[in-house]
């Protein structure tokens, strides 16, 4: 759906010696959209194979701890991610995603749960440059629980985007030169299967395209039990309004008197 967008911030990041462009946009009341786009030296089907390695995003996108899926009896994907707000606070939050695959050229997600948003949909879209290169573009558009602080939730999903982006380039990039490696450059020329069948394959595969980032879990987070394809999903988690609750009335605690 069209909605008239309001100009709130337009930059160029640079995080590791790439620029990425960066967009934040007013949609009426508290809804905002958050962009951001960068070039990536690795094939498009190098791209789509980590953004769609959903059982592992948290070995490499920031501030993921935990990252499960489901398939869907219509061949949909469901993710689930839980992410840290605060490592120290123990602030998380958690959003059940359902995903629409268009291989090796967008990757659509809407909100199916979460405790923090009201709505909160996106796309990652691919394109290829005439130089080799390809063009990983990454659009948001989100509107959270009225409890929550507009700047507090636009200012996180703002300065997550750049290193987020910036993860998928890196592995990307060593996906594909590994794939180079073990079986030739043309490596991405298999033909592209059905969206369900590819997904089992990727559930089943054990190739690792983890870059060198420390892993780390948050506390009270090691015993989620995430989505598989055999079993339903049962999870504990701490909502981002609980947690800025309990991480103001711990202030409070400190304050004299």
């Amino acid at each position: 759906m069209y909605r008239p967008a309001e100009l709130i911030l337009k930059e160029v990041k640079n995080v590791d010696g790439v620029d990425i462009n960066i967009k934040l946009e007013g949609l009426g009341g508290s809804r905002r959209r958050i962009s951001g786009g960068l070039f990536i030296e690795a094939p498009p089907r190098a791209i789509w194979d980590v953004l769609t390695n959903y059982n592992n995003l948290h070995e490499y996108i920031p501030n993921i701890a935990e990252s499960g899926a489901i398939l869907q009896p219509n061949g949909r994907v469901r993710i689930e991610q839980v992410g840290v707000i605060s490592p120290t606070l123990r602030i998380t939050t958690r959003i059940v995603l359902e995903v629409t695959e268009e291989p090796f050229q967008r990757l659509k997600f809407s909100k199916v749960e979460s405790r923090e948003f009201i709505e909160f949909e996106g796309i990652y879209s691919i394109t290829s440059c005439k130089d080799g290169r390809a063009y990983l573009e990454y659009s948001v558009e989100a509107l959270p629980l009225p409890i929550l602080p507009i700047q507090l939730v636009q200012g996180k999903i703002k300065k997550e985007v750049p290193p987020m982006l910036a993860a998928v380039r890196t592995n990307a990039n060593k996906y594909h030169s590994l794939r180079c490696k073990t079986l030739g450059p043309n490596w991405m020329d298999d033909v592209p299967v059905p969206t369900s069948t590819s997904y089992r394959k990727r559930l089943s595969s054990t190739n690792s395209i983890a870059d060198d980032r420390p892993k780390y879990t948050a506390p009270g987070i090691e015993s989620t039990k995430l989505y598989t394809i055999e079993r339903a999903p049962s999870l504990p988690f701490t909502s981002l309004a609980s947690g800025l609750l309990q991480a103001v009335l711990g202030m409070v605690k400190l304050l004299p008197g």
